[in-house]
């Protein structure tokens, strides 16, 4: 799944006209589909017949409107503005990742429910520690860094070496999740690790900062999200190592790969010719 996603994500930081959002976009949704119409059963097993209408109809439904959407190429550029209020491309790259975190959290979950580290009982509280529990689990956590990882190689001529690296350390930090694995061997000798990277990742940050006094735009804002999202994760390492509750640090994996898919679907962004100090606001 980490290949096939990350060769999807490949295809649509290429995407130059409509035509070819839709197949990424179709792809996309039938891999989600497949794994909300199995959890969908894991909770109601003795609705087989049902899910299968039910899946059925969407599958209909959704082959329907992206062949529609193929066949009379419409819109016809990616600038075009949707509604009067969002441009083309921004719509796709924010269904884009929207799609390819969907498919993520819901192949960790159902994946949790078939190991049994997760259960179906407890009702909306068991679903919410569900999600929360199999998105801080290795089946999200690594399945995401393998993605990060393959994207990288996939894409790496065109990135500035400094992005690369940057991407390669994240890498690491995300592998280095002390949540990942339930051992408190692998939870200390993460957390040392994981701080330790960290701090890495930081110092070259600032020292890149210092000696570059301008950067791109997309790049100064990718750093202040990153540590946006890097401070919440810190948050929520502090909050599972107290009570055990892993839902900010889950949430702060998700905010982080919202934050890269976001930038590698729109590279451009990193080469833009118009560069701003890093001590002005970067929005």
């Amino acid at each position: 799944m980490a290949v096939f996603t990350a060769w999807l994500i490949k295809k649509g930081s290429e995407i130059k006209a409509p035509k070819e959002a839709w197949m990424v976009l179709f792809l996309l949704s039938m891999m989600a589909q497949m794994f909300i119409s199995t959890l969908i059963y894991l909770y109601f097993p003795t609705a087989v017949f049902e899910i299968i209408l039910l899946n059925m109809w969407i599958m209909m439904a959704t082959i329907f409107a992206f062949a529609a959407l193929y066949l009379f190429d419409q819109p016809k550029t990616l600038d075009e503005v949707v509604a009067g209020i969002l441009r083309l491309r921004y719509l796709i790259i924010a269904l884009i990742v929207a799609l390819v975190l969907l498919s993520m959290i819901f192949m960790a979950w159902t994946f949790a429910l078939i190991g049994g580290t997760v259960s179906t009982a407890g009702g909306l509280q068991g679903i919410f520690s569900a999600i929360a529990n199999s998105s801080s689990s290795f089946w999200f956590i690594f399945t995401t860094s393998a993605e990060m990882a393959i994207t990288l190689f996939f894409i790496r001529g065109r990135l500035p070496k400094e992005f690369s690296w940057l991407i390669g350390v994240q890498v690491i930090i995300m592998v280095l999740s002390p949540t990942a694995i339930v051992n408190s061997v692998w939870a200390s000798i993460s957390l040392a690790a994981g701080s330790a990277a960290m701090t890495f990742l930081f110092i070259r940050i600032f020292k890149s900062l210092h000696k570059n006094q301008t950067l791109s735009k997309g790049l100064l804002n990718y750093l202040v999200l990153l540590m946006l999202a890097y401070a919440l994760m810190m948050a929520g390492q502090f909050i599972w190592l107290l009570n055990g509750d892993a839902a900010v640090f889950a949430l702060s994996i998700i905010f982080e790969m919202v934050v890269y898919l976001g930038i590698v679907l729109d590279e451009k962004k990193l080469a833009s010719p118009k560069l701003v100090s890093w001590q002005s606001m970067p929005y």
